[in-house]
């Protein structure tokens, strides 16, 4: 296994340096940067649907927690 991890990181590593060679550094890093931020934009987005919107389109389920009722607010020192 070890030695799977090592052949695909060297691979990785040539194909880095494949595309920095022809792109340039701040080429590349201006588009790894560009995908990462679309990843987290994307499921920053997903976060905000509702439990029903998240069953219709085939993503789990998140679980929310019960809300603190009006009437023991005032009763929690923190708040």
């Amino acid at each position: 296994m070890f030695e799977l991890q090592l052949r695909d990181a060297r691979e990785l590593s040539l194909a880095l340096d494949a595309i920095r060679r022809k792109f340039g550094f701040w080429m590349t890093f201006r588009a790894l940067l560009a995908t990462e931020m679309q990843r987290r934009r994307n499921a920053r987005e997903l976060a905000f649907l509702d439990n029903r919107t998240r069953r219709d389109i085939g993503l789990p389920e998140i679980e929310v927690e019960p809300q603190i009722l009006w009437l023991f607010r005032g009763w929690d020192h923190r708040l």
